[in-house]
């Protein structure tokens, strides 16, 4: 239920009021009509599962219009990973349903990508660190040790956060 209405809010939130009109966006969960979702169980399985196909069928062409948009600003944002990262975790719930997935396939690709290069760049800066430990003081008033604690904390802090977004948005792309 919350995926559902997560994706359907950023639809909203893209779409202008008369593309929302023009695709009759508030009809979209006539589907659901009658069904209680907070009461799910066995029974009421095979209902539950046959509205959320009758509804991803009627916003499929919504996906596909809000896909082009979302498309549209992943581009201005090709050069900037961590930019273009919170962007896609904004629209998490829209980008994971399976037909935006596949119409933004290259966008995804591109952001694997970067984030591949970037964890490159963090293990050679890993690599140089560790080769030159001492060489450099970067903290202010921090002994070595407590300094090089503080930035593998928060070199192990960036790489969860990625790993966490990417297993999540980019789980079928292959690299």
């Amino acid at each position: 239920v919350l995926r559902i209405r997560t994706a359907h809010e950023h639809m909203q939130q893209l779409l202008s009021a008369a593309e929302q009109d023009e695709y009759d966006l508030d009809r979209t969960f006539v589907a659901f009509t009658g069904i209680q979702a907070l009461h799910f169980n066995t029974y009421t399985a095979p209902a539950w599962e046959s509205a959320v196909k009758s509804y991803e069928k009627s916003v499929a062409p919504v996906e596909s219009r809000v896909a082009s948009k979302l498309r549209s600003q992943f581009a201005a944002l090709k050069g900037q990973p961590n930019q273009l990262m919170r962007e896609f975790q904004r629209y998490r719930e829209l980008v994971s349903q399976p037909h935006v997935m596949q119409e933004l396939m290259a966008e995804r690709d591109m952001l694997l990508g970067q984030l591949v290069s970037q964890l490159d760049s963090m293990r050679s800066e890993f690599n140089e660190r560790v080769q030159y430990a001492g060489a450099k003081n970067t903290g202010r008033n921090l002994p070595d040790t407590v300094n090089d604690i503080v930035w593998l904390r928060q070199l192990s802090t960036k790489i969860q956060a990625n790993l966490g977004l990417s297993t999540s948005l980019l789980r079928d792309l292959q690299r």
